[in-house]
């Protein structure tokens, strides 16, 4: 049994439980009006969690982690743009709905 918990996908997967229970966190931050969080930034952070989840199951549970090196840069060059894409665009998004604009 303890071999079991102390392997490696064992201990990314209660990493990535402890980054769902953070997002929970943000968000309850976030939606409630708490003093250390706006919408726009509670909603950045949730969004930087969860493309490190992203990150953690592409390279430990699709295994590109021991791919060949053009794939694996390739797959954190791709996380990362679209990580960068999401936020830029959720923060445009904010920045219109704060304007007055509908969106949707």
């Amino acid at each position: 049994m303890r071999d079991l918990l102390y392997t490696r996908p064992t201990l990314i997967w209660l990493l990535l439980m402890a980054a769902t229970s953070l997002s929970w966190i943000l968000a309850a931050m976030s939606v409630s009006g708490h003093a250390l969080t706006t919408p726009a930034h509670g909603g950045v952070a949730m969004l930087l969690v969860v493309f490190f989840k992203v990150r953690l199951v592409v390279m430990y549970f699709m295994e590109a982690r021991s791919a060949p090196a053009v794939l694996r840069w390739t797959a954190e060059a791709a996380v990362a743009l679209i990580g960068a894409l999401v936020v830029v665009f959720y923060l445009h998004g904010a920045r219109l709905v704060d304007a007055g604009f509908p969106v949707g």
